[in-house]
């Protein structure tokens, strides 16, 4: 072995065992994950198109360190990438590896009892979670997940918790020497309190404002704010595991012209129990309703389709996702649009209504089965506008279809979850007239695609370590 070698290895070894030492005085722990993912993709209601299969996932390397009593820090590096994706620069036909999927999707330390006071500050890019996802959420099934770039300062104590959160969602002008300073920036705050011991479980209250001054100065247009109040209480009374929620939204909604208001809401309940024996079976009732805009909101200048916010869509309607982001196209709509980007979301605007009827059991300790299966309408009748055609034929129809979720994980071992899942959308002729994947993708009007139910499966596997 020569003295190149040999040196070489004494440096690495040299630099593990410093590392090490390092780590072990600094108290780092690492941790990962690899999760790839094989969907077969046939959900754009379209006959005339065939289905289409892909991979895609993500790695993580995570690092936590308690730095003293006080501080620690999480760093979060990961990957997302579709195997075989030119774009990323990593496709096997790429004869020079230049993957560019590589970021930080975490990176914030936290401070214990900030200047003594019962107050911990996390800082930094974090994600945040609220009540099971409903507002605020990291949306859980997608590779790279919501994270967002601010502060949280939270109290706990006793039976409750108090949180503020506030996040930089845009920065339109990081010069210091731009004359417009925050007026055109874009700020999430909000304030939060859960009380435990209420009615066999937790209240808890939540209050958002969205600072939108994204048009500002732009002409027809000077306030896009949006604020929603509202509670969920949930627990369990009886054996019966329920949830109910509320949230009211309102504010200017000037991105869809001058003189625009919103006035919207949305509200969710759910009841349902486990039982004994060797299978656990469960079974629970859910229903939730997501306010839409008429022809006489639109008339009068009222946004009345409620934004969903940051939540985690695909755990409350349905898992094939084709109702992600309703009423989050209104934010940055053009100014004086005269309502168009109102009726720009998955539904057209016009709200959502889920029933939803979910049971589960685990035939083996080691194996569970769930199936979900949802009644979808909109919350208003389709009708015709300015900006939208129905065909006669479903201009007052609200009915939507049905969707099928069908779930079987087991867990391999401590370490490795294996995911089966498929699901199957019974699609009504309205379908075809909203405005999903299919009808601006392939480029027509609303109802000229042909029409065809939706089916989507796929194997994840899950590896943490």
């Amino acid at each position: 072995m020569n003295r190149k070698l040999l040196s070489a290895v004494g440096v690495a070894a040299a630099f593990i065992f410093v590392a090490s030492t390092i780590a072990q005085a600094a108290d780092i722990k690492f941790s990962g994950q690899i999760r790839p993912r094989w969907e077969y993709q046939d959900r754009d209601f379209n006959d005339t198109t065939d289905g289409n299969t892909v991979v895609d996932g993500r790695v993580r390397l995570n690092a936590l360190a308690d730095i003293d009593e006080k501080t620690s820090a999480f760093i979060q590096m990961q990957a997302i990438r579709t195997w075989g994706d030119p774009v990323l620069g990593n496709g096997s036909e790429t004869p020079n590896d230049q993957d560019t999927s590589v970021g930080l999707h975490q990176g914030f330390f936290t401070i214990k009892d900030l200047y003594n006071l019962p107050v911990d500050l996390k800082f930094g890019r974090q994600e945040f979670i609220l009540d099971g996802h409903r507002l605020f959420g990291d949306t859980l099934w997608t590779p790279g997940e919501q994270a967002h770039d601010g502060m949280r300062l939270s109290h706990s104590a006793g039976n409750h918790t108090l949180v503020y959160f506030m996040s930089r969602n845009i920065e339109a002008n990081s010069n210091e020497n731009n004359t417009s300073d925050n007026d055109t920036d874009t700020d999430v705050h909000v304030f939060y309190g859960q009380f435990k011991g209420i009615l066999g479980g937790a209240l808890s209250l939540t209050f958002a404002y969205l600072n939108d001054d994204s048009l500002e100065g732009t002409a027809g247009a000077s306030d896009n704010d949006i604020y929603t109040a509202g509670f969920r209480q949930a627990g369990v009374l009886g054996g019966i595991k329920y949830r109910g929620e509320f949230y009211y939204q309102w504010g200017d909604s000037e991105a869809n012209g001058t003189g625009w208001e919103r006035d919207a809401y949305m509200f969710g309940v759910r009841a349902g129990k486990s039982f004994g024996g060797s299978m656990k079976p469960s079974v629970a009732l859910w229903f939730d309703y997501v306010s839409g805009t008429d022809a006489g909101d639109l008339s009068g200048k009222d946004n009345a389709s409620f934004d969903t916010l940051y939540d985690t869509g695909h755990k409350f309607y349905g898992f094939m996702d084709h109702f992600l982001n309703m009423g989050t196209t209104s934010r940055t709509a053009s100014a004086g649009s005269g309502g168009s980007n109102v009726q720009a979301d998955n539904v057209n605007g016009l709200g959502l209504m889920d029933f939803a009827i979910k049971g589960g059991l685990s035939p083996r300790p080691d194996w569970k089965i769930g199936a979900h299966l949802h009644f979808f309408w909109t919350a208003e009748d389709a009708f015709d506008s300015a900006n939208r055609t129905y065909t006669a034929g479903n201009a007052g129809d609200s009915h939507i279809g049905e969707e099928l979720d069908i779930t079987i994980t087991n867990n391999y071992s401590p370490s490795t979850n294996i995911v089966f899942g498929y699901s199957h959308f019974f699609a009504d002729d309205l379908v075809r007239d909203l405005n999903m994947q299919f009808s601006r993708a392939q480029g027509s009007g609303a109802g000229n695609n042909p029409g065809d139910d939706a089916d989507w499966a796929y194997v994840m596997v899950d590896v943490q370590f």
